[in-house]
């Protein structure tokens, strides 16, 4: 069961219907809309967003 804190707005890509996204799309997504990404997927995925901040592109999240 999820627990919801409505103090924390999360929302996960089977939420958004698009979980055969792929990362660049998700990353963009995330961009757009002023998120952060939460990932296990070390292995794709961080390349993606390095890439992203390579190219100057908005990671929201990083400091």
């Amino acid at each position: 069961m999820l627990q919801r804190n409505p103090d924390v707005d999360i929302v996960r890509v089977q939420d958004m219907g698009s979980i055969e996204a792929d990362d660049p799309t998700v990353l963009e997504w995330a961009a757009l809309q002023g998120r952060a990404v939460l990932t296990h997927d070390v292995a794709t995925m961080t390349n993606f967003a390095y890439e992203r901040m390579q190219a100057g592109l908005a990671m929201p999240g990083l400091f």
